[in-house]
């Protein structure tokens, strides 16, 4: 009798090779299936920030903190009393931002998605001239090797949506998987 695991594996490996592939780009969300429930991932809502043949990085969007831009790096900025999110456990004494502007001119800026930038070091944000809709600070972030992500998809472990701002600026953040769960 075939164990499952290895008939999965070559399923995966057979879906591969006639060039199916796992839809994800810069902008996606990822949002946590059943099958992660008891693990750190649990209901977790992922923004893919990066994403290239060797891997991507995401945020996690929907985990929040008590903990203001001051209390965490000591920063005397304009926004220093903006809450942080836990956004991964990969470099998490770092923050990064995400603002909603029009356009956003700064050299150190990445756009993600229409009228969605990234700033990679908090140090920037205060350069920032053009105006801020809205804006999300994120502690750390994860990161993924490209066959791990596409394994976990191919498993089911994630589900694949695409971005709008109203998700990632929800006054609501703990409740965001539990609307994008009943949607499926």
């Amino acid at each position: 009798m075939f164990n499952k695991k290895y008939i999965l594996s070559f399923i995966v490996l057979l879906l591969h090779s006639l060039g199916f592939s796992n839809e994800i780009e810069v902008g996606s969300l990822l949002y946590s299936s059943d099958l992660l429930n008891n693990t750190q991932l649990e209901k977790t809502i992922l923004l893919v920030i990066y994403y290239e043949d060797d891997g991507c990085i995401t945020l996690a969007i929907n985990r929040p903190t008590n903990v203001t831009l001051n209390e965490f790096l000591l920063a005397n900025s304009e926004y220093k009393d903006k809450n942080i999110f836990f956004g991964g456990t990969d470099d998490s004494s770092n923050v990064l931002a995400l603002i909603e502007s029009s356009n956003i001119t700064l050299s150190q800026s990445e756009p993600i998605f229409e009228n969605l930038y990234l700033i990679s070091s908090i140090d920037l944000i205060d350069y920032v001239e053009e105006e801020i809709n809205d804006m999300r600070l994120f502690s750390g972030y994860f990161s993924w090797d490209i066959n791990k992500i596409n394994e976990d998809l191919d498993l089911g472990l994630w589900n694949i949506s695409h971005y709008n701002s109203e998700v990632l600026f929800s006054n609501n953040a703990l409740q965001l998987w539990f609307e994008f769960y009943s949607e499926k």
